[in-house]
């Protein structure tokens, strides 16, 4: 679901069959494009990998669901904790996610939500 310039992510609920993660807690992730193209926001690495592979054109330039989950959290000075060089992703408790998400967007030119419409409820303003 692509986000208008005007609409806003207001909250999110968890998506059906979410994980708890390790300690206990939702996780929503948010990933970056290097390129400031494209801001994806997601409960689910599975769906946010195909959403990548979807929007790069070149086959060596998509990303697998261990690199993604590598890549998370990674304080590589090598790679600078990208994906293939273009793909940042962080984690955020499913509470946070929204303003963490609503902050970062304005940087990017399309921001996009991946995964159940009805688990994210949008604002106009």
């Amino acid at each position: 679901m692509k986000l208008a310039p005007n609409e806003r992510i207001a909250r999110i609920a968890k998506e059906h069959h979410l994980r708890k993660q390790k300690n206990g807690r939702y996780v929503a992730y948010i990933v970056e494009d290097k390129f400031a193209q494209h801001l994806l926001l997601g409960q689910k690495l599975s769906s946010l990998v195909d959403a990548i592979n979807e929007l790069v054109p070149e086959k060596p330039d998509r990303v697998s669901l261990p690199g993604l989950y590598q890549s998370m959290g990674s304080k590589s000075e090598r790679t600078g904790a990208y994906t293939k060089y273009r793909w940042r992703i962080h984690p955020y408790d499913i509470d946070e996610a929204a303003d963490a998400f609503e902050r970062v967007r304005s940087d990017l030119r399309e921001a996009s939500v991946i995964g159940t419409p009805g688990c994210y409820d949008t604002v106009v303003v």
